[in-house]
């Protein structure tokens, strides 16, 4: 009785798993669709870094989940796995001080895209990586890249989208990156992690990353860039602009 109870469980919880995704990827088609119609005529690049942002937060969240299993794997404690998290938040803290200075420097794309091919530097490093605490370690370089993507990411909403889209802009970068992301990165990465084991996964996640490099370098906007209408807003960057 107890193992058809855990059973009934089990599939309960598959169930309403692939419904609340099913209503996140609904909800985030809905919202592209939406915003498609009103700037379709002049903001192609905004969905191209949507497309950039998801690909490369798979990775992050499949790293975020199963990377305290490839801890355990290596023999790693709990103590291993609690500094995973904390010592990528701390490292968060700096960062954000500094990446607005970056960002004046080399531009939007030149963050993002340096963000993410950190991240993926990161992701291929825990393959190979068999110590617990180097794997630890590169979680500071985690931090500063989350940080640098986040600002680089808000900052390019602000930019490739008019006023009265900020707010839906924000949102869907939101979605995409901490909602469709981890449907993807949770499900796939746990059906993958299960049958092949953390290898797979974290090479996938570096593919993907690389993938969201390139196409960052395309179409992430360079500092003082304006793709909305002139006619739509007028608005200074948060920071000086420079020459891209």
């Amino acid at each position: 009785m107890p193992e058809q109870l855990a059973n009934l469980v089990g599939v309960g919880l598959e169930w309403i798993v692939a419904v609340f995704g099913g209503l996140i990827v609904a909800f985030w088609v809905g919202m592209v669709v939406w915003t498609w119609r009103d700037i379709r005529a002049r903001s192609a690049d905004f969905f191209a870094a949507l497309l950039a942002i998801l690909l490369v937060h798979v990775g992050i969240i499949a790293g975020f989940t199963y990377l305290p299993l490839r801890l355990l794997e290596l023999g790693g404690g709990p103590s291993d796995v609690a500094l995973l998290a904390g010592v990528s938040a701390f490292a968060e803290i700096p960062a954000m001080l500094v990446v607005g200075a970056i960002a004046a420097r080399i531009g939007i794309r030149g963050l993002v895209a340096g963000s993410i091919f950190l991240y993926a530097a990161c992701f291929a490093s825990w393959i190979v990586l068999e110590s617990p605490i180097l794997i630890v370690a590169t979680r500071v370089a985690t931090g500063f890249a989350f940080a640098g993507l986040w600002v680089g990411s808000v900052l390019t909403m602000a930019v490739l989208l008019p006023p009265r889209l900020q707010a839906t802009g924000q949102g869907l970068y939101q979605l995409t990156g901490f909602g469709l992301a981890a449907v993807i990165a949770n499900v796939g990465g746990g059906l993958l992690f299960g049958a092949f084991g953390s290898a797979i996964v974290f090479a996938i996640a570096t593919v993907l990353g690389v993938l969201a490099g390139i196409l960052a370098l395309v179409v992430f906007p360079s500092t003082g860039e304006q793709v909305a209408r002139e006619e739509d807003f007028e608005r200074p960057l948060p920071f000086p602009a420079t020459p891209a």
